[in-house]
């Protein structure tokens, strides 16, 4: 069985710039959602935290790019977004531009972060057998 890759391996191509907001954003995030589970996905170069290791447990994706970070929220359609924070078309998905460590300090990004845990705990319940 292959070794579970690591986020330095993640970040390895990635300017200093963007591998220090990658972990400041990974660690803000860790810091409202403790619990969270941690994959890396070298494929799809993205660190995914949620209530397990399956994809129907993933709840927030973090992306590294070129100049900045993407942080995807897998039930973004369904949260409140007074101050505009997210973006995307997609069926459910949303995304939050993170450009620098000042987005992270937002308290509507954080409240962004506490709804989807709060929604993904939710969606994660087993639901009762007939």
């Amino acid at each position: 069985m292959p070794e579970a890759a690591t986020l330095d391996d993640l970040l390895q191509p990635f300017s200093p710039e963007v591998r220090h907001l990658t972990r400041e954003t990974r660690d803000t995030i860790l810091n409202l959602y403790p619990n969270a589970h941690q994959t890396i996905n070298l494929g799809w170069k993205t660190i995914i935290l949620g209530s397990g290791p399956g994809m129907k447990d993933a709840a927030i994706a973090i992306n590294p790019l070129k100049t900045r970070v993407n942080v995807n929220f897998y039930n973004g359609i369904d949260l409140a977004d007074p101050k505009g924070l997210l973006e995307g078309t997609g069926k459910s998905m949303r995304h939050v531009k993170v450009k620098s460590e000042a987005v992270l300090k937002l308290g509507a990004f954080k409240a962004l972060v506490k709804d989807c845990v709060k929604a993904a705990k939710v969606r994660s319940k087993p639901t009762a057998r007939r």
